[in-house]
């Protein structure tokens, strides 16, 4: 049954891509991210012992090795200045792929570099500030330093990559909450640092980094105990994650397991429900904001920068398409397989 899932789940990912061969998800201010949803899917893709998915995997770094060739990392979308989110999951694609050594990936490494502080990753770097301020129309008064700060769900991305883990395993240990968790800043939903920061650890060695993962399943199985009438497959596919990153297939993880597999629609995809959001650049805690609004696309002439920070940050967006969702699924039913 699983393996079937993944199969259906496989062939909608290889329907939804555009003619170009880019995948499009989300709908922000920024417009539909292409470059950061392709290398998402495709290191998904990548782990995937089927021919066709690894086939895609490689079209996806050819095509991204390509796009923003003066820069050193990517973006969200062309358009967008880089960040390390996005240059953290095309560089865990090229390293799947055994593509860390191409020039390309080496100067996206170094975008990396730049970006750490306090033992973290910053989403962008300072040095940046100009090219923010352009982009999202801000006059240069506009504080930005939230966003120049470390952020455990970026963090705990780039600790996917072998080169980085070491470096930031202090920081994630540092991080992680008293109920065992991380939290995210450009998520609504912390299982997702969670389930990264806890693959992350589970690849060191040290009792610190066990009794964190240790936490965080414990973390994870009340979140299953206590689910609500409707979880989403986004929120399923992280916590199934984080409860397989002990290495065992419990029964929380079996039902956590069931709820997905029951959740796939006919067309092999799962409904979109990865909801991403975008603090103001000053906000360090969004997890405090209370009023966020989905973003439908502009509604009101911005007049001054008020106006423009109201309208274009704290919004959040839905990969409508489902296929950032599908892709999250799909990587935990390959995790689940690899366990059982």
């Amino acid at each position: 049954m699983i393996a079937q899932a993944i199969n259906s789940a496989v062939d909608f990912l290889l329907t939804t891509r555009s003619p170009d061969g880019f995948w499009r998800d989300f709908w922000t201010p920024a417009g539909m991210s292409d470059a950061w949803v392709t290398g998402y899917v495709g290191v998904v893709l990548a782990a995937s012992p089927l021919q066709k998915s690894y086939t895609a995997a490689i079209e996806a770094w050819s095509l991204l090795e390509c796009e923003r060739p003066a820069d050193e990392g990517w973006g969200y979308s062309p358009l967008v200045p880089v960040d390390s989110d996005s240059t953290a999951w095309i560089l865990q694609l090229a390293e799947r792929l055994g593509r860390s050594d191409d020039e390309r990936a080496q100067r996206a490494r170094d975008l990396l570099k730049r970006h750490r502080i306090e033992g973290g990753i910053s989403t962008y770097g300072q040095d940046q500030a100009n090219a923010l301020h352009r982009f999202f129309h801000l006059s240069d008064e506009v504080d930005l330093s939230a966003w120049f700060l470390p952020h455990t769900c970026v963090t705990a991305a780039v600790a996917g990559l072998s080169g980085f883990r070491a470096d930031l395993t202090d920081y994630l240990l540092r991080e992680q909450q008293d109920d065992g968790s991380w939290t995210c800043y450009w998520w609504f939903e912390p299982a997702y640092a969670t389930a990264l920061a806890s693959k992350a650890l589970a690849a060191c060695d040290g009792p610190h980094a066990l009794k964190a993962i240790e936490r965080a399943v414990a973390w994870a199985r009340s979140r299953i105990q206590t689910l609500g009438e409707k979880p989403t497959p986004f929120e399923l596919a992280w916590l199934l994650r984080i409860l397989l990153s002990d290495g065992k297939l419990s029964a929380e993880a079996g039902r956590c397991l069931e709820l997905i597999l029951s959740l796939q629609d006919a067309k092999g995809a799962w409904r979109g429900s990865a909801r991403l959001r975008i603090p103001r650049p000053d906000e360090p805690y969004p997890d405090r904001v209370e009023q966020w609004a989905r973003w439908f696309g502009k509604t009101a002439e911005l007049k001054t920068a008020e106006d423009t920070l109201r309208h274009t940050f704290t919004i959040w967006s839905l990969d409508q398409w489902g296929i950032f969702t599908t892709a999250t699924v799909l990587a935990a039913l390959q995790e689940a397989v690899s366990v059982s």
